[in-house]
């Protein structure tokens, strides 16, 4: 190896380890956050329960771990497992190291870039009416265009939804925008909304739900949330959840105050419904339809559709997804993510370890790669 290619490796590791040492602290801020915590009621671990998490995470981590994802798991969902998977392990380990090719996370994470791969691949996405990449603007049909000329036409529509197209999640940098008065007199309000994107952002016409999602919160366009995951040569999926605003939200995202139920694989709600800090509701507190049992068309057809998705992209290992139903059926991908992944989501909603049977040997992969280098990982990656 040649000395720059050296000193090359030994800054992008530094590198490494000051992110992951970031990703770690806010991991464990938002584990111990106390409105989370408060969730948790006076549920306790028995010593039973606690033995059995030692022993497995003794086995095949090499340590024992907090017993505090474990404990809110149980709490908020009801139900209890020793092979739950812990939000300290996921991003800052798991997750940083399935995506070890961290020039394809930059490139499949930015929307602009994904909506085409998508429709190469025959999948609906959102329409975009204009994009911006780095400051250069399209239109749908990829003529470039001036901010102004932007601004006039957008100025005319009735509605539109705006997002960033990098380095966003959780719901932030995304807006509804609904227009009043369309003409001139709406234009320095478009315009004070498009300049405080930035550089990089798609704007796109707004989905109407299919009735089953609809019918639910008409608000807020609701989603069904899918984690696949890349392990020995097989795209899998992790059991999916469906995201729903309430009150007045256009967002359904739990990080932004929405709520979030378990769905199984043949599209049928769980019993009840939480928000990110445990509050159950057995119904939708604005529509008063009650969850359990309640059907959502299309959950086989989505879980398809997000493992041709992440076959198309072998390079990443792990991608949550996220897919609305349009209102003629037509599965829809909104957008794929291939960082910061919330595992906590699906284990909250189903009280179920979101890699079943395969948790043992993940984590036992997962400790190989914590102790090699950037380049020796490239060698193991997927579970190999």
């Amino acid at each position: 190896m040649s000395l720059l290619k050296y000193l090359n490796q030994i800054y992008h590791e530094l590198i490494e380890r000051k992110e992951q040492k970031w990703d770690l602290r806010l991991q464990q801020l938002e584990v111990h956050n106390p409105k989370r915590l408060a969730g948790i009621g006076n549920v306790r671990l028995s010593e039973e329960q606690k033995r059995e998490i030692d022993n497995f995470y003794l086995t095949n981590w090499g340590s024992k771990i907090d017993y505090t994802c474990h404990l809110t798991y149980y709490a908020y969902s009801g139900r209890f497992n020793k092979a739950f998977f812990p939000e300290q392990l996921y991003i800052p380990e798991f997750e940083r190291y399935m995506n070890a090719y961290v020039r394809y996370n930059d490139v499949f994470n930015d929307k602009n870039v994904f909506s085409h791969i998508a429709k190469g691949l025959g999948i609906h996405t959102p329409e975009v009416i204009f994009s911006c990449s780095k400051g250069f603007i399209i239109d749908s049909s990829l003529n470039k265009c001036t901010e102004d000329v932007m601004i006039k036409s957008l100025a005319q529509e009735k509605e539109f939804f705006i997002k960033a197209s990098v380095d966003s999640c959780g719901g932030s940098g995304c807006k509804y925008f609904t227009n009043k008065v369309p003409g001139a007199s709406a234009e320095q309000e478009v315009r004070d909304l498009i300049q405080s994107f930035g550089n990089d952002y798609s704007v796109q016409r707004c989905i109407q739900c299919h009735p089953c999602l609809k019918t639910l919160h008409p608000q807020s366009v609701n989603t069904i949330r899918v984690m696949t995951y890349r392990w020995h040569g097989e795209i899998l999926t992790v059991p999916a959840i469906v995201r729903l605003g309430i009150g007045t939200m256009q967002v359904d995202n739990a990080s932004a105050g929405g709520i979030f139920v378990g769905v199984s694989d043949e599209g049928s709600m769980l019993p009840f419904a939480m928000n990110k800090y445990g509050k159950r509701y057995s119904e939708h507190p604005d529509s008063g339809i009650k969850f359990d049992g309640y059907r959502i068309d299309f959950i086989p057809q989505i879980l398809e559709e997000a493992k041709r998705l992440h076959r198309a992209i072998p390079q990443i290992g792990v991608v949550n997804w996220d897919f609305a139903i349009g209102e003629d059926g037509d599965i829809i991908l909104i957008e794929g993510n291939m960082r910061a992944g919330g595992i906590w989501v699906f284990q909250m909603a189903h009280g179920t370890a979101p890699f079943g049977d395969n948790t043992a040997e993940i984590l036992q992969w997962t400790k190989k790669m914590k102790h090699l280098s950037l380049l020796q990982r490239i060698h193991h990656t997927f579970g190999d």
